[in-house]
């Protein structure tokens, strides 16, 4: 809000970062939409030919692949679209208070978040991912530190249930 002083129009900052929260959103629904799909391995790569759950073509036309794209597509739509219609939503944009920065940096730390563990071996963009991961929480926590404390606890104890419980666990069957 102070950016919006100093250019003089304090007014737009909350609508701003609602309309990037909102397009935030999709993006990362879009990633766990396209994560949902039959024979999609994430990280960016497309099911192969030779993947045994990639989607078979029938006929002249795939109503397998076009039902997917469009269930995908609507699936992928809905929670932006009921972002924007929500009441709450809107007076909070308009207001000046701190809820349309918190959605920000909550959203894009989940984007990022969902970037930076998308594949399996760490690369260079999945490294900046984090750290934008880490900047996002750290500004929620500016703004909001409670929420940022349970929003940053229930990130770690997933990704400690997903990836460091298994791994913990074959490491002490290896040992008997």
């Amino acid at each position: 809000l102070a950016l919006g002083v100093a250019a003089g129009g304090p007014w737009l900052v909350n609508p701003l970062l609602a309309v990037v929260s909102v397009a935030l959103l999709y993006q990362l629904v879009r990633k766990r939409g396209r994560a949902g799909e039959r024979g999609y391995r994430g990280a960016g790569e497309k099911p192969t030919r030779h993947s045994p759950l990639a989607p078979r073509p029938t006929g002249l036309l795939n109503t397998d692949l076009l039902t997917t794209d469009l269930l995908t597509t609507v699936y992928c739509l809905l929670p932006p679209l009921l972002l924007t219609t929500s009441p709450f939503f809107l007076f909070m944009s308009g207001s000046f208070m701190a809820h349309p920065a918190e959605l920000l940096w909550a959203v894009l730390f989940m984007v990022a978040w969902s970037r930076a563990l998308a594949g399996r071996l760490p690369t260079r963009p999945m490294r900046r991912w984090a750290v934008v991961a880490g900047l996002a929480l750290g500004a929620l926590f500016l703004t909001r530190q409670f929420t940022a404390l349970t929003i940053g606890l229930a990130f770690g104890a997933s990704h400690f249930l997903k990836c460091v419980a298994p791994s913990l666990k074959s490491a002490r069957n290896v040992r008997r």
